[in-house]
């Protein structure tokens, strides 16, 4: 790094002591390193010698060449020499290398300036250290565009080479598709095995599509919660996408073995668009594969979907009614309706199971089945959980004041609704229209119980020291294992249609429901069957010691005014 005229340093013996130890030098954060015109170094600051690891005798006497030669690779020393002869100026980043060899990233200014000292033009070299600073913007960077959990990609990495992608496209002609990949029933496991569980999952899923990603020339990223997108770099032929997602679900579902040595299966639901094809910019790609992911959710057994513009208006469609159901609620439009529970000994009327329906202005009646989902997915199902306990113990009063005894009338409970504000609700209804907690039973599902937390504990058993009973929905379609009915006071199993409907003609359903009833049984827990369609099942499930039957073999569900009806004569309503 040649000064003066910046022609090669005389070989004249400059003499060896440092001239200026200026202290407002050493008062400055940054390194700084003074020298003369024939490049020797008259003065350096405590910075300096400290963060570079030279004192005072490895420089003194030294020219600028011997210390920036051994502090900078070779390419940048020659830079920064031909900047200077040309400029007499320099700055930028470059690597700098301390006395032992450690390497730092510095900001690197050089300049000429006039010293009044001895009135003689000298050079400053000014290294401010950026390696604090640029670990602290790698660590922040990795955080913004690397996903903590899982170590894959983001959403913000995502939408930066998304963006890349697309201009490359343009630019050469280019096609590619875009996968949004959603896991099946993911609140499920969060909700019953826990958020640590869920974190396994999350992980191992991750894992297995990076490894099926590499070997596709294809790109992963997460992109929200439980959904990952995949861009797919190249594709010869709309079969080459198919075997691909067929192949991320062939990896997916291979069981998961969870820190407890429980296995659990998980599947996904795939949605594709592709470029030029289905949009042009990153919003539409993205949208449309989402829109196309949540087509493949709603049509079971159909786990991947290109999209294609009808499915758009289903979208809408289904914000529409996440829309009116809001509407709903506030303008209660919703009704009750009650079907039967029988007693087969005597096939009397001994309670009922209060069901909800919505009453649409324009639409007409509308079944829980189409409704039901959403509210589960928005969380409006908590306010119109709260609206049918207050209803049905408020119509149970109403039957009581007439003199019909409804026996005990089961009421359907969420996952979400189950807290100690659950109790309080409850209580205060109970309260308000003076009717005993024994009329009531709570239908909790089998994933509500499975690995609940305290909060939920504490709730139920607070609830059966009301007096209110508690009963298993569904019992056979979830996790159907002993150690949540043993851990919990529980008065009743529901047995599930979907076991009823086949045993008549399958010997393996009809074992299944009496080893069910003799479980149940041992535990000193009642048993009802639910969907008894025939005479054949009621018969069967009778003899095989079943306490309560319902289904539309006796009555299907019937207002208010209809099943007090029923009650007071004890005539079925058909």
């Amino acid at each position: 790094m040649n000064c003066a005229s910046l022609s090669p340093i005389s070989t004249a013996c400059y003499p060896g002591i440092l001239k200026h130890r200026c202290s407002s030098l050493d008062a400055h954060n940054s390194s700084v390193l003074v020298f003369d015109c024939n490049g020797f170094i008259v003065s350096a600051n405590n910075s300096f010698i400290n963060t570079f690891g030279f004192n005072y005798d490895d420089i003194n006497g030294k020219r600028i060449n011997d210390i920036a030669g051994r502090m900078l690779d070779y390419d940048t020393f020659n830079v920064v020499s031909k900047q200077l002869e040309e400029n007499r100026y320099w700055k930028g980043e470059a690597e700098v290398y301390s006395n032992s060899g450690t390497r730092n990233i510095c900001h690197i200014s050089i300049g000429e300036f006039y010293s009044k000292i001895d009135a003689a033009t000298k050079y400053y070299a000014v290294l401010t250290d950026l390696s604090e600073i640029k670990e602290k913007d790698e660590a922040l960077q990795r955080l913004i565009y690397f996903d903590e959990l899982t170590g894959i990609p983001s959403r913000a990495s995502l939408l930066v080479e998304l963006n890349k992608k697309i201009e490359v496209a343009k630019v050469f002609g280019e096609k590619f598709a875009l996968l949004a990949i959603g896991l099946d029933r993911f609140k499920l496991i969060n909700e019953s095995l826990g958020h640590d569980s869920g974190d396994i999952v999350l992980g191992v899923v991750a894992s297995r599509l990076a490894l099926r990603c590499s070997d596709q020339n294809a790109s992963l990223y997460r992109f929200a919660g439980d959904e990952f997108i995949i861009i797919l770099n190249h594709y010869n032929s709309i079969s080459d996408i198919n075997k691909f997602a067929l192949s991320l679900r062939e990896c997916i579902g291979i069981p998961i073995v969870l820190d407890d040595h429980e296995n659990i299966s998980v599947s996904v639901s795939i949605g594709i668009s592709t470029y030029p094809n289905d949009g042009t910019s990153r919003s539409e790609l993205l949208s449309n594969a989402g829109v196309a992911m949540s087509n493949s959710k709603l049509n079971i057994g159909q786990f991947f979907s290109f999209y294609d513009s009808e499915m758009t208006l289903q979208v809408k469609e289904s914000l529409n009614l996440e829309y009116e159901l809001s509407r709903a609620i506030k303008k209660d439009e919703f009704m009750l309706v009650y079907q039967p529970v029988i007693d087969p000994e005597n096939e009397r009327i001994v309670g009922g199971e209060a069901l909800i329906r919505w009453l649409h202005p324009k639409k007409g009646l509308i079944s829980p089945i189409h409704f039901i989902p959403v509210a589960e997915d928005t969380g409006l199902i908590v306010d119109i959980g709260e609206w049918v306990i207050d209803n049905t113990i408020k119509q149970i009063r109403e039957w009581i004041d007439i003199g019909i005894n409804p026996g005990v009338i089961a009421i359907n409970i969420a996952s979400k609704q189950i807290d100690m504000k659950l109790f309080k609700l409850i209580s205060c209804c109970l309260e308000k229209y003076k009717v005993p907690a024994s009329s009531i039973e709570l239908e909790l599902t089998e994933s509500s119980l499975v690995g609940a937390d305290e909060e939920v504990i504490l709730t139920l058993d607070s609830l059966r020291e009301l007096g209110v009973k508690l009963a298993i929905d569904d019992f056979g379609t979830g996790y159907s294992s002993l150690s949540y009915l043993t851990a919990y006071s529980i008065d009743k199993l529901k047995i599930d249609r979907s076991f009823i409907r086949y045993i008549e003609d399958n010997s393996r359903s009809r074992e299944l429901v009496k080893a069910i009833i003799s479980m149940a049984h041992a535990l000193s827990l009642e048993v009802q069957a639910e969907g008894i369609e025939t005479e054949w099942q009621r018969d069967y499930i009778t003899s095989s010691g079943c306490e309560y039957l319902q289904g539309y073999l006796f009555a299907k569900p019937v207002t208010a005014d209809l099943f007090a009806q029923a009650l007071k004569t004890q005539i079925l309503p058909k």
